[in-house]
């Protein structure tokens, strides 16, 4: 066996989980846990705690919503005219974009553990 299926047999679940994201460097990834092992890093990890019924408690922090203000969609040509535009939709150049992305995925890349999830989003027409 030879080629790219070999090499998508061999990749470890780490490797596989961010395969394509251009993030390196991670400590240990945990790839689609379910919600019980997820509870269990969050309780390991000081996130939370869980309610007298069970119910997984997050802290939140300071910061406990979103800010409007700090919503940017990338401009691009094609759906430019689409896009609602004002305080709640902001501009942000496609530069800027990849540099704030290069920088994010620095970030992840230090860190000693990583979550991901293979999930779907969008409108159901």
């Amino acid at each position: 066996m030879s080629g790219w299926l070999e090499g998508v047999l061999y990749m470890s679940v780490a490797e596989q989980a961010l395969a394509g994201t251009g993030v390196t460097g991670a400590g240990t990834v945990h790839a689609n846990l379910m919600p019980p092992a997820l509870i269990a890093h969050a309780l390991r990890r000081n996130e939370g705690r869980l309610s007298a019924d069970g119910a997984f408690i997050a802290e939140t922090g300071t910061h406990t919503g979103r800010s409007v203000q700090d919503k940017f969609v990338v401009e691009d040509p094609d759906v430019r005219a689409d896009i609602w535009w004002g305080k709640v939709n902001q501009p942000m150049a496609p530069e800027r974009f990849t540099g704030l992305s290069a920088r994010v995925r620095g970030w992840l890349g230090e860190k000693p553990e990583l979550f991901t999830q293979d999930l779907y989003a969008g409108a159901d027409p």
